[in-house]
């Protein structure tokens, strides 16, 4: 059976012309009230949709001269906060967009832009790397600024291009239009996945957000989301800009930063990964107050598993329903989501699918009944129906898009997702390619044989791990291995730990089995229990088991592998600090990520305290 739009009526067209850009969207909005609200960018401080118009116009045209191109391609660094909107705008409304992670580093830059081959770089940071790698390869730069009261935006430096590139390097879909926005699902082979998002893909996905949350004009949204990911870019701001409403987008996030943006700025709905829902429910809970909004009508929860213990909790703090969704970024982000009171929410499903054809197959294409496990595929009209440039084999199936999910569908049409086919890892809503990793180990003059792979993880739903055999005759240390990896990779490709062993497991052929490292190093991956002996060490561990919420580590075991994060860490740090005197960086956390070392670091510094 299809699961599909049948479901919802199939709402989510609200008469969208299959004509109509998303720029065109909004200036309806500009025409009818462009007055009104569309950016905070500080409490009590808004663009306008007119301004925010003028802004993107600005923008539009600094890139198509800079380019020399009628429809330019734009890879574009995005920065956090409010103000990347307009420059992401500007370069849907004069071409392709190409959002990139701001903080990718020199070699990452370097690869991104041979893949995507752009016509030009934005950036509303002169002297950042994306900036500097572009002008090495002769790229064309536009660099724009933004007053601040967000109502002039001008542009500051403009650099032609010093190479210009062959035509027939051009990427379009087959029917000859250039997508709204170009994204990569991977980075680390011969030939990686291009995404390209057409403005009709991405209307749907809107729209889908504003039947699935009920979404008006008088909304107001927040995100902590970062706008490289469609999570942050479509499913919270260009949602909420295309109903109508507005959206703060928030430049950094902490748990105490964001408690105070939820007083500001009065949201109606906000949208978030499960490790930063978690990290609220944690701080609430460690400071022993509930937030202080009333305005909060629902929340959403989406780019990885949200454990369904943490939604009775999180639903009680926010005293709004908890939506969780499905989507991709093939899909422009939701596709499937959960219902609204007094409609059926299910903890553990991601929901119904919306305006979509939704079906569960098994290995050979065949339509599986609901309650059976399969692979999930999908179609409708925010799915893809290709690829740009090179087809990935079996990446479609009688239209519709192959996800490599494996899920099963209730009576009631609801989707659990229960693994996946591909090897991507899911850390925090990041993906995560082990061959990248592998790669990376490997450059390293003492390791052999590397191999990167998974495992369950409370508030990131799966964390990275790898393990490595040393070169013949090598003494390494997997602090130092994992140091030089992080010279290379982002941040949240690093592996939390690295384990030294004396083979990786292989088939007859020669491939590494990846899935069967983690049982095959299950001993290793347990916890080692050893008792605390010394009174700081007692301390810590104590912090640490509170903070976790577990009860069988012991001082050698790494605090991430069984449950940490980058801010239940932060939060280690304030409590360590109330007790001993001595802030810990989160730097210092990871490089000394076992109790046992951290009560060293404290013991070094002198600190005295009554071991209770």
């Amino acid at each position: 059976m299809n699961w599909s739009k049948s479901l919802w009526g199939g709402a989510a067209n609200l008469g969208r012309s299959d004509n109509e850009t998303i720029q065109q969207r909004i200036r309806r909005h500009v025409e009818r009230r462009g007055g009104t609200p569309a950016v905070w960018f500080a409490p009590d401080q808004f663009c306008s949709y007119s301004q925010m118009n003028e802004n993107a116009t600005v923008i539009s045209l600094a890139l198509k001269s800079a380019s020399g191109a009628s429809s330019p391609r734009v890879c574009f660094p995005m920065p956090r906060g409010s103000s990347a909107l307009y420059g992401f705008l500007g370069a849907i409304e004069c071409g392709t967009c190409c959002p990139l992670d701001g903080k990718l580093r020199q070699n990452e830059f370097d690869e991104a832009y041979s893949v995507l081959l752009p016509d030009v770089v934005l950036s509303s940071e002169p002297q950042s790397i994306g900036v500097k790698v572009a002008a090495a390869a002769g790229i064309a730069i536009v660099i724009y600024e933004v007053s601040s009261d967000h109502r002039n935006c001008r542009i500051i430096d403009v650099r032609p291009a010093k190479n210009v590139r062959r035509a027939d390097r051009l990427m379009t879909l087959t029917s000859g239009e250039a997508p709204a926005v170009l994204m990569r699902t991977s980075g680390t082979t011969a030939q990686p996945k291009l995404v390209g998002l057409t403005h009709a893909n991405v209307l749907a996905a809107t729209d889908t957000m504003r039947v699935a949350f009920e979404l008006t004009e008088s909304e107001v949204c927040i995100t902590p989301m970062p706008l490289h990911h469609v999570h942050g870019l479509i499913a919270a701001a260009l949602s909420a800009l295309s109903a109508g409403s507005s959206i703060h987008c928030c430049e950094t996030f902490s748990p105490r930063s964001f408690d105070q943006a939820l007083r500001d700025y009065a949201p109606t709905w906000l949208t978030a990964a499960p490790a930063l829902h978690i990290a609220m429910s944690d701080y609430y809970a460690g400071q022993n107050f509930t937030p202080s909004i009333h305005t909060l009508r629902c929340f959403r929860s989406s780019s990885a598993p949200l454990p369904p213990a943490s939604i009775a909790r999180l639903e009680e703090l926010y005293a709004a329903p908890l939506l969780e969704t499905y989507g991709l970024t093939e899909t422009a982000s939701t596709l499937c989501s959960n219902r609204l009171p007094p409609r059926k929410r299910k903890p553990g499903s991601v929901g119904q699918a919306i305006s979509a054809d939704l079906k569960i197959v098994d290995p050979e294409g065949r339509e599986l009944s609901a309650g059976q496990d399969g692979e999930v595929i999908l179609k409708g009209p925010g799915v893809i129906s290709e690829y740009v440039g090179t087809q990935p084999a079996d990446a479609f199936i009688d239209g519709y898009l192959r996800t490599g999910d494996i899920g099963r569908v209730d009576g009631d049409g609801y989707l659990y997702i229960v693994g996946r086919l591909k090897e991507v890892i899911k850390r925090g809503g990041h993906s995560v390619f082990p061959l990248e990793i592998d790669n990376a180990l490997l450059d390293h003059p003492a390791v052999a044989e590397a191999v990167t792979f998974s495992i369950p993880h409370p508030t990131l739903g799966e964390d990275v791990l790898a393990a490595i055999v040393p070169k013949a005759g090598s003494v390494v240390l997997p602090s130092s291995i994992r140091e030089s990896a992080a010279e290379v990779l982002s941040g949240y490709k690093v592996p939390t730990r690295i384990l030294v062993v004396e083979a990786i497991p292989r088939n007859a052929i020669g491939k590494v089995m990846r899935r069967d490292v983690p049982s095959l190093l299950a001993k290793q991956l347990a916890p080692a229990r050893i008792a605390a002996t010394q009174p700081t060490e007692q301390i810590l561990l104590a912090i640490w088991l509170e903070i976790i919420q577990r009860d069988d580590i012991g001082i050698t075991d790494n605090v991430f592998e069984f449950g940490a994060d980058p801010l239940r860490a932060e939060l280690a740090a304030a409590r360590i600090d109330q007790r001993f005197g001595v802030r810990f960086s989160l730097k210092q956390i990871f490089a000394q990520p076992t109790v046992k070392e951290q009560a060293v670091l404290l013991d070094n510094k002198g600190t005295h305290h009554a071991a209770s």
